[in-house]
């Protein structure tokens, strides 16, 4: 938890906010990594589920059924990572993968592409999304040669509202002096798309766009 308050510190002052509470005064939401997306979710309709899907977290269960919608309505900027990425994609109509080999917390590190980035992040998952929903354009790619030549998506943003997500674990990423993500943002934590992401979703809000 300590990594994402790190990271939360880059764009203010963090706070933790607890799965059964609403909080209106949020300049921005984050969702954090964890156990599995239900396989109950929609996500996974028509489509097999393995026999090593995981646990569910109740706690991510109970917010995504209950509190989800409520700052969706409210246009508080949300940037979902890992399971909150899964999470913000299943919400919009997208589906999922319920199992790639090789995607787990011991496999290293694996190529994703943008329009402007090239570059490695860590990987630590198992599902991933396959079909993108219709109101969330994606930003970013796994590259070629992903664990079973799977491409997933990597990033995305909602095409109107301030949300945004990445699959990889950006407050993992820690940053040289000399590194081109600390040129250019100044944060020794986090990478250059969530950078972009997380920035242009709070300044979609404070436009009230």
């Amino acid at each position: 938890m300590s990594q994402y308050l790190d990271f939360a510190a880059t764009k203010g002052n963090p706070r933790l906010v607890m799965p059964d509470e609403f909080r209106g005064d949020l300049d921005l939401l984050i969702i954090t990594g964890g156990a599995d997306l239900s396989a109950t979710n929609k996500a996974f309709l028509g489509r097999k589920l393995s026999y090593q899907h995981g646990k569910t977290d109740p706690h991510i269960e109970f917010f995504r059924t209950f509190l989800l919608d409520s700052y969706i309505e409210h246009k508080i900027p949300i940037f979902g990572i890992c399971l909150g990425f899964q999470l913000l994609a299943a919400h919009f109509g997208s589906k999922m993968y319920a199992h790639i080999d090789g995607h787990d917390v011991n496999t290293g590190l694996h190529m994703i592409k943008s329009k402007n980035h090239e570059y490695k992040v860590n990987t630590s998952h198992h599902q991933a999304v396959s079909i993108l929903g219709s109101d969330l354009e994606a930003v970013a790619f796994s590259g070629a040669g992903c664990v079973n030549n799977v491409e997933c998506v990597e990033a995305f943003k909602h095409k109107t509202l301030p949300i945004a997500g990445v699959q990889y674990h950006p407050e993992r990423m820690y940053n040289l002096l000399s590194s081109s993500t600390f040129k250019q943002t100044g944060s020794l934590v986090g990478d250059l798309i969530t950078h972009e992401l997380i920035n242009e979703i709070m300044s979609k809000n404070a436009k009230g766009n």
